[in-house]
């Protein structure tokens, strides 16, 4: 190691001590990796992540990136050969599940600034890591919901939609599809009554519908006189 390297890490040392203690209320940990060195820093809070201590602590930026879960170890893999390329990004930034010393899966948000030489070639990367495992479970709470919500809707025997404020479709069931001669619900994505009805219908359809926005009351057992653009009529019972 050469003599003018020594004291700049320990300078960058300082530092990373420093942002340690200021990220510490953020819950974001900090890691320094030199590129020429198998070797990694990790802050105290990294380690927690990774349920290891610093002798036992992988570098997850080295292949065969055992310590990355298999779903996620082909995308993180890239990135961090994409952030060493010559001349690359200067930043890299991934999500993935790590694997920690106890056996447990951890999502991790890895970011870090790349440092280059001036022939582009990356000397440095260094960064943070935050725990986003909670965010991730609601992502996928809120995922399985909608799927539920999705299965409810396809198959109960009405007509059911849901509307933005400016009263564009942004979601319906096929039932609804069918009624309105479209091959697919998605078919009916951002638009609005106007484009099926005449004005005599979706006139005071759109006010009914602001009125329920405004007033947080809905419209049950309604019957309405639907007049087509065609000029076909039909009569329908709103619930809304």
């Amino acid at each position: 190691m050469s003599e003018e390297r020594e004291p700049t890490r320990d300078r960058n040392a300082v530092k990373l001590e420093r942002l340690e203690l200021a990220s510490r209320a953020s819950n974001e940990g900090i890691w320094d990796w030199w590129t020429d060195q198998p070797e990694i820093f990790y802050s105290r809070r990294v380690l927690e992540f990774l349920e290891c201590g610093k002798e036992r602590a992988p570098n997850l930026f080295l292949p065969p990136h055992d310590s990355i879960y298999q779903d996620e170890r082909a995308a993180f893999a890239w990135a961090v050969v994409r952030a060493l390329e010559d001349s690359g990004p200067e930043t890299l930034a991934v999500d993935a599940r790590i694997i920690t010393g106890s056996g447990h899966l951890r999502w991790l948000r890895v970011r870090g600034s790349v440092i280059r030489d001036r022939a582009g070639k990356a000397t440095r990367i260094a960064g943070s890591m935050i725990d986003i495992s909670r965010r991730k479970a609601a992502e996928a709470q809120v995922e399985d919901e909608r799927y539920l919500l999705r299965q409810l809707i396809d198959h109960v025997p009405l007509q059911i939609y849901f509307k933005d404020l400016q009263s564009h479709f942004v979601m319906a069931n096929q039932g609804l599809a069918d009624w309105m001669g479209l091959a697919s619900e998605s078919d009916l994505i951002g638009k609005h009554d106007r484009d099926f009805f005449n004005n005599d219908h979706w006139k005071p359809a759109e006010a009914d519908e602001l009125g329920i926005v405004q007033s947080g009351q809905p419209i049950v057992g309604q019957i309405e006189h639907e007049t087509w653009s065609d000029g076909k009529a039909t009569w329908v019972l709103r619930r809304c």
